[in-house]
């Protein structure tokens, strides 16, 4: 969330003109608008460049709050930040994971590398460790989740199946609506 805003009349910067001390108005009057704004809510970043107490034409007033994945501030937990954090994974009723973040960050490094091979390298994974993870992935979820094209002169690359399309897909919406709902419910029972 973002508020932008010009101030063109300060009546403060109009009295410390009157009482000849301009020049101190914005030390003693302009420093406290970002740690008032803080302490409402240490989320809220202030940003001015400008003050009509040193001259200019207006105060250009910018506050942004991150309500993205939600910031939230309350005194009656220690007067800090806080974030609901939630991780979400799919299981089977053995308690074998099928599917999470894990899972889906290696089949799209694997989509954005172009290979099993590549992928390994930028996880900072063996190439052994990451095949056999999808093969896993493959078994409990039986079906398969890559296309492989044998090497030659350019080298072999993976693609991902429909099936992993769609997977990936699903448990990305399935995360987004879970962390809408959960955060309407934090702010609900705590703010």
């Amino acid at each position: 969330m973002t508020l932008f805003f010009n101030v063109t009349r300060c009546r403060y910067a109009e009295k410390y003109r009157e009482m000849g001390v301009a020049g101190f108005g914005h030390c003693l009057y302009c420093y406290r608008d970002e740690p008032f704004a803080a302490g409402f809510n240490p989320g809220i970043k202030f940003e001015r460049r400008q003050t009509i107490m040193e001259g200019a034409a207006c105060c250009d007033f910018k506050f942004f709050l991150d309500t993205d994945r939600g910031t939230y501030y309350h005194p009656d937990m220690g007067g800090t930040q806080h974030k609901l954090r939630i991780k979400i994974w799919i299981e089977r009723e053995t308690g074998d994971s099928i599917f999470g973040e894990g899972q889906m960050h290696i089949l799209e490094t694997i989509r954005d590398q172009g290979s099993i091979n590549a992928a390994a390298k930028a996880l900072g994974m063996g190439y052994r460790s990451m095949w056999g993870r999808l093969r896993k992935m493959e078994k409990r979820l039986g079906k398969p989740l890559l296309e492989r094209h044998k090497g030659g002169a350019a080298g072999g690359h993976s693609d991902l199946t429909p099936e992993a399309v769609e997977m990936i897909d699903k448990f990305k919406r399935l995360r987004q609506e879970i962390t809408d709902a959960s955060e309407t419910i934090f702010k609900k029972i705590y703010y």
